[in-house]
């Protein structure tokens, strides 16, 4: 049995913006809702936010974050705890995050 985190309520756009506003690196919203801030309207409901970062900019960002749970999509399909200080390996490409 999996463990029973609670409902998923992803921020929006805002929320992300205001968390990631004293980062000082560049960082992007991606994926449906860049589409949509592109358009200048949301086209459908979006069940997370992606946020893009520099490689060498993620510590920045995720001192911006701290107190989350933060977890490296590790390939082949592994989800572990991105621990503080690590340096995620270049084949890691996505960062799961929740309060």
């Amino acid at each position: 049995m999996g463990q029973q985190l609670g409902r998923w309520e992803p921020l929006d756009v805002r929320a992300v913006a205001g968390l990631l506003s004293t980062a000082a690196v560049q960082w992007w919203i991606a994926g449906g809702w860049a589409i949509d801030l592109h358009l200048g309207r949301q086209t459908r409901p979006h069940g997370d936010i992606d946020v893009l970062g520099l490689r060498p900019d993620l510590h920045k960002i995720r001192s911006c974050i701290k107190g989350w749970d933060l977890h490296a999509a590790d390939p082949p399909g592994i989800l572990r705890p991105w621990r503080p200080g690590e340096v995620l390996p270049p084949r890691v490409h996505d960062v799961w995050g929740a309060r």
